[in-house]
């Protein structure tokens, strides 16, 4: 098995159909944060957060608590934690990071997390929980960014992004960060999993200048600004990129509901620059549309 086996297990085109067809029918209906049910689960989450897990789950809508937390049962093996990521994992299939914008520039804050391509098990920032939820080495990774409407908290925007298209390896951020540490043990650093640590710095010796890792990343509608489409005077934009690879392991079946959809939704396979590699680009297929 592949993590493109395993990315479509998540039913993610199913998802998207679902998406498309409330939201043609409504506008703003299908992206409010507004009421959102929260069942008896650890960390369910609040506000996006808890949007994109109904999302994932295919329960939006839903009325019943038990039915919610029976379906995020099935589909969750780890809903998340509060400074770590993943903010969930579908069980054998995709992690996901959600982030908040008001906007659609500027960077998102990663804090000490790198960019993830994939989610290993061996992952640094992750929690003894996450790596023990279920048996996996390697999880295929979604990024979810959402652009709020504070005056009515829906989603006026969204961002879907494989990080397979955003991302560089990680060997990239490790080598960055191990030779940070080297350069701050040369200037007086102490040995610690921070970047590093300078103790005694005042006449009293009480201070401490901690040195720690804090990584941010452009938003995707400034990488991809040529590509995806715009957040207008309609009330809902949609971007979603995914390796061709990825979206060609669907079946034909699901892929061939989301093409056939209409109500809106656009399908366009296409190039874009690879995240590992300056000479070289990757295919990828976005799907976008606004309602």
């Amino acid at each position: 098995m592949t993590i493109d086996n395993d990315f479509a297990k998540s039913e993610l085109l199913d998802r998207i159909c679902d998406l498309v067809d409330r939201v043609h029918l409504g506008g703003g209906n299908g992206t409010s944060l507004n009421h959102l049910r929260k069942p008896g689960v650890s960390r369910a989450g609040e506000g996006l957060e808890l949007w994109v897990k109904h999302f994932l789950a295919g329960t939006i809508g839903f009325a019943d608590d038990s039915i919610i937390q029976t379906i995020w049962d099935e589909k969750f093996s780890f809903h998340g934690g509060i400074n770590n990521p993943p903010d969930v994992m579908l069980r054998n299939s995709i992690a996901a990071e959600v982030k908040k914008t008001e906007g659609n520039g500027g960077t998102l804050q990663l804090n000490s997390s790198w960019p993830i391509r994939t989610l290993h098990h061996d992952d640094l920032h992750i929690t003894k929980k996450c790596r023990d939820a279920e048996a996996w080495t390697e999880k295929p990774f979604l990024l979810f960014v959402g652009q709020i409407d504070p005056t009515v908290k829906n989603i006026s925007a969204l961002w879907i992004i494989d990080g397979r298209c955003l991302s560089d390896n990680e060997e990239i951020y490790l080598s960055l960060l191990s030779k940070a540490r080297a350069a701050m043990l040369l200037l007086g650093s102490r040995g610690t999993k921070e970047i590093g640590q300078f103790a005694n710095l005042d006449t009293r010796m009480r201070t401490v200048l901690r040195v720690r890792p804090m990584f941010s990343l452009l938003h995707p509608a400034r990488i991809f600004n040529s590509i995806f489409i715009h957040q207008t005077t309609k009330q809902f934009a949609l971007n979603v990129l995914l390796p061709e690879s990825t979206y060609d392991s669907f079946t034909e079946e699901e892929r061939r509901k989301l093409e056939t959809a209409g109500k809106g939704a656009a399908i366009n396979r296409l190039k874009i620059p690879d995240p590992t590699n300056t000479t070289s680009d990757v295919s990828a297929v976005h799907i976008f549309g606004s309602w």
